[in-house]
């Protein structure tokens, strides 16, 4: 299963924007693939919910998965007491310019 982060409304109409209808599809699984530009629920508890997360950026364009471990976004190992949403609002998995 996988749940797909928007950070920008650019999604086409694939992801569902309000939160209760966001939340009860992560509960009760109801997608494989879930969309949704409810960034709030971006946390570690979807890796025991069995979801790959993933984020996309920048309308889209850029799309990125987070795990625990290392990841390519950012050189933290995630753990599963990182606050996912965090970490994201404080640009910790923005794209690094070489």
């Amino acid at each position: 299963m996988e749940i797909h982060f928007w950070t920008d409304c650019n999604n086409n109409g694939i992801a569902i924007n309000s939160y209760r209808e966001a939340a009860y599809h992560i509960i009760h699984k109801t997608h494989k693939v879930l969309h949704t530009t409810q960034m709030c629920f971006l946390s570690t508890a979807l890796f025991q919910f069995g979801y790959r997360v993933f984020v996309h950026d920048k309308k889209g364009e850029d799309i990125y998965e987070i795990k625990l471990g290392e990841n390519e976004r950012t050189s933290r190992i995630i753990r599963p007491e990182h606050n996912l949403f965090q970490l994201w609002q404080a640009g910790e998995f923005d794209k690094k310019e070489d």
